[in-house]
This record gives structure tokens, sequence and C-alpha cells, in this order.
């Protein structure tokens, strides 16, 4: 896992459950902004 994430350029972050669901909750909230910003539709 490691080695695909680093040809990922990523980097693992040892996060507990509850950080991780503040970290994507955060995440789907700016980009469900910048989707509604963009005028995006679904087809």
């Amino acid at each position: 896992m490691r080695a695909r994430m680093a040809t990922l350029l990523a980097e693992p972050a040892p996060l507990t459950p509850e950080q991780f669901g503040t970290f994507v909750k955060r995440e789907l909230d700016k980009y469900e902004r910048v989707v509604k910003a963009s005028g995006a539709k679904l087809d």
C-alpha cells in the first residue's frame, strides 16, 4: 500500500476514526462548493 501511495505522491496520515470522519466531511463540503460554483451537472 505504501508503495502504491508513493507512486501517487500521497503520504498516509494516521488518523482516528473521528479525525478521518472530520477530514471526509471537510473535503465533501469543500468540493460541494466547487461543483456548485462551476455549475457542473450530472447527465
